[in-house]
């Protein structure tokens, strides 16, 4: 699809964010994968809250090059940075990448997404005193994860639907 005026989302481009995409090593050498969605209106010297939107389970691929869900753009519009990053266990990256949450839920996709926190977190527009995260599903049950094992780095967290119960 060609993106000018007589396509339906031409009205909304001025809203939607600037998309960077980009790798990261996950401690164990592997390649993890990223977007963030940087707010559109920022001013050259401001900064703004980072939100952390996260899947992280088996089964699952969130970065890829395709239309990014409206929600995104709505929360960039609000001001508001977004990072997705594909940590070790989400789908499509072949057996090695999936292998290290095998029996040990929680723990490698933790560290992955950790990676990609402190990198944003480097980036002069972030404001690393306010970081959230989001997940829904196994994403909630990473929100909860994350907020556990990294408090200092979290300022807020919505965790929607998680799973706690694994039987």
């Amino acid at each position: 699809n060609k993106l000018d005026a007589t396509h339906p989302c031409w009205p909304f481009i001025a809203r939607q964010g600037q998309v960077e995409f980009g790798e990261l090593q996950a401690e164990d050498g592997q390649t993890l994968h990223y977007r963030l969605i940087k707010p559109p209106h920022l001013a050259a010297g401001d900064t703004c809250p980072l939100l952390v939107t996260v899947y992280g389970g088996p089964g699952v691929q969130r970065v890829s090059n395709e239309w990014i869900p409206p929600w995104h753009h709505y929360m960039a519009g609000r001001g508001y940075g977004l990072l997705q990053l594909d940590n070790r266990g989400s789908s499509n990256r072949g057996k090695a990448f999936e292998d290290p949450i095998y029996g040990q839920l929680g723990v490698a996709e933790v560290q992955d997404q950790l990676v990609g926190v402190h990198y944003a977190s480097g980036l002069p527009w972030v404001d690393a005193r306010r970081i959230g995260v989001f997940g829904h599903s196994y994403g909630g049950y990473m929100t909860l994860m994350l907020m556990l094992q990294a408090p200092d780095i979290f300022a807020a967290g919505v965790s929607v639907a998680p799973v706690t119960d694994w039987a």
